[in-house]
């Protein structure tokens, strides 16, 4: 699928945008994009900005079916890179999006409490609007769907 914004090529029935970040799928004429709110826009393209200018969106680094990873600079910290993750719940029902927030901020909750060299570090979490987010620090390299692909063959448990 070819996303219509910047032609870039996409997989089949996917949402976003893995280049852009914006929305391609089947829903994406339906839901309104607030022209007066750039910051809480549906979706996050390089440039963005979240949390009053704090965090500068510089790519979507991936997508899956409860959220989506950007990288981004922190402008109080130097420009450091980061990874904000944000909630993206499809629920139409309002308790079972309800059930999608508790859950994420779970996942905030926990991994905030986790302190091993193996896991980023969550530095901090915020809602704008009607939208939930992480931020955790950025940690360079592949990840394990390149490096299957680029390997061709499974892995090694020690490597894993």
């Amino acid at each position: 699928m070819e996303c219509p914004y910047c032609k870039a090529d996409n997989r089949d029935g996917v949402r976003y945008c893995g280049s852009c970040g914006k929305l391609i799928g089947s829903t994406a004429s339906s839901i309104p994009i607030p022209e007066s709110e750039p910051t809480v826009s549906r979706s996050l393209i390089p440039g963005s900005r979240l949390q009053g200018g704090r965090y500068i969106i510089k790519k979507v680094l991936g997508q899956g079916g409860m959220g989506a990873a950007l990288l981004a600079t922190d402008i109080r910290l130097d420009s450091k890179l980061v990874v904000i993750k944000e909630l993206i719940s499809d629920k139409v029902d309002p308790a079972k999006l309800q059930d999608d927030v508790r859950n994420f901020k779970r996942e905030v909750a926990t991994l905030a409490h986790i302190d091993h060299p193996l896991v980023p570090n969550v530095t901090d979490h915020f809602q704008e609007g009607t939208r939930y987010f992480m931020v955790q620090e950025y940690v360079e390299g592949e990840n394990l769907e390149e490096r299957l692909e680029r390997t061709k063959q499974p892995m090694k448990e020690r490597d894993v």
